[in-house]
């Protein structure tokens, strides 16, 4: 499954924030929220982590670069499960680092949905706008 597209949504004060409608069937199971390298946090199925997480630590345990690696993926990351109105509780920790308060915007990322608090997002999408035709270029996909 793809992920794609773009929403917003609120958050409840306890930190609750619903999936898209769409998207409610494939959490049926739950899913992992972590960190994203961005300033966004990455909401996964559980199947997609660990095949996510298998890619990120591909270099062993046995070298330093891999352990801290995987405290750096796992020790930032949890489990979360859709409650009955098809809503996620985002833990304190993950909306404090996304600077989430109130309102967010979900993103699909293919493999996962991204949600940013909608100042982040404003930042880093006008950025994202800026590079999209030079970086289509450089990954040979542009036409003319």
């Amino acid at each position: 499954m793809a992920f794609r597209g773009t929403f917003a949504h609120s958050l409840d004060n306890r930190g609750r924030m619903a999936v898209p409608a769409r998207y409610r069937a494939t959490f049926a199971e739950g899913g992992v929220i972590t960190q994203g390298a961005d300033g966004c946090l990455e909401l996964y199925t559980a199947a997609e982590f660990d095949r996510t997480a298998e890619q990120m630590t591909s270099e062993p345990a046995s070298h330093q670069r891999g352990r801290r690696l995987r405290r750096a993926l796992y020790g930032r990351s949890s489990e979360v499960e859709l409650d009955g109105q098809g809503r996620i509780l985002i833990p304190a920790r993950f909306r404090e680092s996304a600077q989430l308060t109130g309102q967010a915007v979900l993103l699909g990322r293919r493999e996962c949905l991204e949600i940013w608090s909608p100042e982040v997002w404003e930042r880093e999408s006008a950025v994202v706008e800026s590079e999209y035709s030079e970086n289509l270029e450089a990954s040979g996909e542009a036409t003319s």
